[in-house]
Parts: C-alpha cells; sequence; structure tokens
C-alpha cells in the first residue's frame, strides 16, 4: 500500500488521513477509500491531479453527489475555500460502477438515482457527461415517480442533470446514447381507483438516442418492441421507432417505421381478437387502429 502527497498539498493542509487506505479532504467532500496505492498532487493554488488503484477502489464527491468503484482511477479537482475538492474530471478503468444521486421528479423532498456501469468511462462534471465503453449498462429509478429506466448495450454515454437542478429533467439526465445490441426496459408504477397497477415497455435496437429537449426516445436498426404498456399493447419490429414521452417520462405516442414492419396486436383479456398487419409505414393510431378486429374498419 502507497500514499504520495506532493509538497503543495501539504503545504496547502488541504487533505487529512484518516486510516491506511483512506483519503480525505480536509473538508469531508472529496474521499478515497480501499486503495492499493494513491497519488495526489498540486498542481497550482486551485487545482489537484489525482491517481489511485483498488480491487476496487472508491471514491465519493458528497456535494456532487457522485459516488464510484473502479480498479483504476485518475483526473482532476479544483481546490475551494479550506481546503474542499470539487471533481473536474475523472478517467475510470475496470470494472466501473458509479452513481449520481438527484432531485426526484416529485420534487426535491424526494432523490432519484442514475447509475452507469462499464469496462471504461470518463466523466467531464462542467457537463455532468459519462462516455462509457464495453458492457455498458445505464439505470435510472424515481420510486417517488414511480418510474424506473434500464438499459445496456456496448458503448454509450449520458449527460446528467445538475445534482441541484429544481426540476429534473425525465429520466435525470438531458441526453443519452446506446450503441451496438441495446436492450432497455422503462417500467411504471402508479396507483388508479385505489389499484396499484405496474406497464412495461421493453425492447431491442441497434442504436438508442434520448433527448429530452425534443421528449422523445428514438430506436433505430432492428427494433423491437413489446410490453402492456398503453402506448403499445403489441408486440412490434421495425427499422425505426420513435417514442414521445410526456413531462413525467410516459410514453404518449410511438411512431414505426418499418421495410416492412411487423406488428401483433395484445388485446384485453377475455377477448381472442390477435391481428398481424405489416406496412411500409406503421404510425401509432393510424394503422394500428384501422387494422383492429380481423382487419374490419370501425
Amino acid at each position: 500500500m502507497r500514499l504520495a502527497i506532493g509538497l503543495g498539498i501539504v503545504l496547502l493542509a488541504a487533505t487529512t488521513l484518516a486510516q491506511d487506505g483512506v483519503f480525505v479532504d480536509k473538508r469531508n467532500n472529496m474521499s478515497v477509500k480501499n486503495w492499493t496505492s494513491f497519488v495526489i498532487h498540486r498542481v497550482s493554488d486551485s487545482l489537484v491531479e489525482f491517481k489511485g488503484e483498488g480491487k476496487p477502489l472508491q471514491a465519493e464527491w458528497a456535494g456532487q453527489r457522485i459516488e464510484l468503484r473502479t480498479n483504476s482511477l485518475s483526473g482532476s479537482a479544483s481546490v475551494q475555500a479550506e481546503g474542499l475538492l470539487t471533481l473536474i474530471s475523472a478517467d475510470l478503468q475496470g470494472a466501473v460502477w458509479a452513481r449520481q444521486k438527484l432531485p426526484s421528479a416529485q420534487g426535491a423532498s424526494a432523490v432519484q438515482s442514475v447509475e452507469v456501469e462499464a469496462g471504461s468511462a470518463t466523466y467531464l462534471a462542467q457537463s455532468f457527461t459519462w462516455t462509457l465503453k464495453s458492457a455498458v449498462a445505464l439505470r435510472q429509478s424515481d420510486p417517488a415517480a414511480g418510474v424506473s429506466f434500464s438499459a445496456k448495450g456496448n458503448s454509450g454515454s449520458a449527460a446528467l442533470a445538475a445534482p441541484n437542478a429544481a426540476k429534473p429533467p425525465r429520466f435525470g439526465m438531458t441526453q443519452f446514447e446506446l450503441k451496438g445490441g441495446v436492450t432497455f426496459q422503462w417500467t411504471r408504477k402508479e396507483v388508479k381507483e385505489g389499484q396499484a397497477q405496474t406497464s412495461t415497455l421493453k425492447g431491442s435496437t441497434d442504436h438508442l438516442v434520448f433527448e429530452n429537449a425534443k421528449g422523445t426516445l428514438t430506436l433505430r436498426g432492428n427494433v423491437s418492441l413489446d410490453g402492456d404498456s398503453p402506448a403499445l399493447l403489441g408486440a412490434v419490429s421495425a427499422g425505426v421507432a420513435t417514442l414521445t414521452l410526456d413531462a413525467e417520462g410516459n410514453v404518449t405516442k410511438i411512431e414505426f417505421e418499418g421495410s416492412p414492419g411487423k406488428t401483433v396486436l395484445k388485446p384485453p383479456p377475455g377477448t381472442e381478437t390477435r391481428v398481424a398487419a405489416t406496412a411500409l409505414l406503421l404510425g401509432f393510431g393510424v394503422a394500428l387502429g384501422t387494422a383492429a378486429r380481423g382487419g374490419r374498419t370501425p
């Protein structure tokens, strides 16, 4: 086990060592634990650089509500008043896991979280952006709002909301993208007429992009969708699918493009209607509506 601290940081008296394998800044904001080696270097009056290894190493920036685990960590932090160290950037290699806590969509009194996993990752604090490579997983959970989202892919990126955002965006992220062998599931839990109800929407695609500003989730290439979401109630395969979301992240409309696409409707329990349809352009509420009940129009 090895610790090295640059001369500048010692003179600053900004950090303390609580015990072997634990580094904590003087304001208890930045902490690095479970390391086998750790180096921190004072670059200037306002900047430090750090590097550590562990199996895995654990780190946290309490004020930014970020915690992580990885085999190797390097990055930089700004030096604030009284020795508080604030994360600027980080490079993570090996068995990456990180979580950021954010205000719930239901208000700041509740909390939602966004987690990422990858073989390697980089993080830029100014834009709250993760760039992820190798066996990527992305998970969001907002228990107070009854919404959760999870996805996996070969690579991706995610821009998270600010940890002190007054009104966080859908899924706690302003944008995310996953590429290669993407699978995902969206779950909504709510109470209607005194009864707890759960609806799901799951699928797979080659490329998935979420844009909060547009309120859309776009799937491109080998699209497959299934589930009991009120916006779907069927199984669809297509070339492209665009999901429109309301302010709370509920799916309100789905538009499909296929060459051709295929749809299998799933009617309510107790009926025996089952219809398969193909279309070059399948729009939710148009082709689905006219294909119902054995092909008869209303």
